[in-house]
Parts: C-alpha cells; sequence; structure tokens
C-alpha cells in the first residue's frame, strides 16, 4: 500500500506540472494587462516599487507572502509562511479571503480559469 501511495502522489505531482506548464502556454498577455487593469485601484506594478492601498505585484512570483518593502501587511498576511507560486496565486484570486481569512483585501475574487491565468501570465512577465 505504501508503494502505491507513493506513485499515486508522483502521478499527481506530474498530472499537476503537466497542467500548470500547458496553462502557462495558453496564456494571454494582453488579456493579462487588460485583466490587471482592475487591480490597479489598488495595486501598482511600477519598477519603482511604489506601494497604492495594496502591495506592489511587480515580482510577486517567488517572493514571500506578506514581504513586499515597506508595505504594512495585515496580521494574517504577516503570519503567512510561503511563497507565492503560479498555483498558489492562483487559488488566492479565485477566493482570496477563504485563502488568506483575515485580509484586509475586499475582493471576491476571480471565478473565470481563464482570466486568472492571463492575469498571472502578465504578472510573470513583469519578474
Amino acid at each position: 500500500m505504501k508503494g502505491y501511495r507513493s506513485w499515486l502522489l508522483s502521478i499527481m505531482a506530474t498530472l499537476t506540472l503537466v497542467g500548470t506548464a500547458k496553462a502557462t502556454e495558453d496564456c494571454s498577455l494582453e488579456a493579462g494587462k487588460e485583466a490587471f487593469s482592475a487591480c490597479q485601484t489598488c495595486h501598482s506594478v511600477e519598477s519603482n516599487g511604489t506601494h497604492l492601498v495594496g502591495p506592489n505585484l511587480r515580482g510577486v512570483i517567488g517572493r514571500g507572502a506578506g514581504e513586499a518593502e515597506g508595505f504594512y501587511y495585515s496580521p494574517a498576511f504577516e503570519e503567512l509562511s510561503f511563497e507565492w507560486t503560479p498555483e498558489r496565486l492562483n487559488s488566492f484570486l479565485e477566493k482570496p479571503m477563504s485563502e488568506v481569512p483575515g485580509t484586509f483585501m475586499a475582493f471576491g475574487g476571480i471565478q473565470n480559469a481563464q482570466t486568472r491565468q492571463d492575469l498571472i501570465c502578465y504578472l510573470e512577465q513583469l519578474q
């Protein structure tokens, strides 16, 4: 049974990686930039690191959650200890308040999976 579990976990991890790679290839930077326009009320992607009501999102992929220098985060974000990956960002963008209960971010989420993927692609290219 132990060998079966390892095999199953390996297959699941592989399928996740393949699915992520395919989704990244299937995104539109233009659609992602358009999706980000709704985020611009609170978030910047300026290269100077300027924060608005929310933290600057340039370089968010690979950055620790709650670790944008110079930004005051909610206690809920300050307690997190992970780096933003496309997968984590996808989950967060779908249901922000469920993913990080207590966040100051009053946003219901993006329900459309393709829109989330396009937005994540856009943010990834701003690294």
